[in-house]
């Protein structure tokens, strides 16, 4: 499922891979969100969008994690990985 952010950027709900049932997949929420952060020319005043792009699991053994980004999605430049916010907070 995909829906907005209050900025017209794409905000994710992804369920977790290996969920098995629509309950597990809702408790399991991803520990990162991850952005695509466009890159502006040297000198300019505006600060740079970040454009959610996926969420990430990290791996249960520990070590590791899953970038799952939505069919379709054609990524590339710059991704920032960072924990989630609060709901109805950009972030930057």
């Amino acid at each position: 499922m995909t829906g907005r952010h209050d900025d017209g950027s794409r905000a994710f709900r992804v369920p977790a891979v290996g969920a098995t049932n629509r309950k597990e997949s809702i408790m399991s929420k991803p520990s990162h969100r991850a952005y695509l952060v466009e890159t502006l020319p040297e000198g300019s005043d505006r600060k740079p969008r970040w454009i959610e792009v996926g969420v990430i699991w990290p791996h249960k053994q520990g070590q590791g994690f899953d970038l799952v980004i939505p069919v379709g999605m054609a990524v590339s430049g710059r991704i920032v990985c960072v924990p989630p916010k609060d709901e109805g907070t950009s972030q930057e």
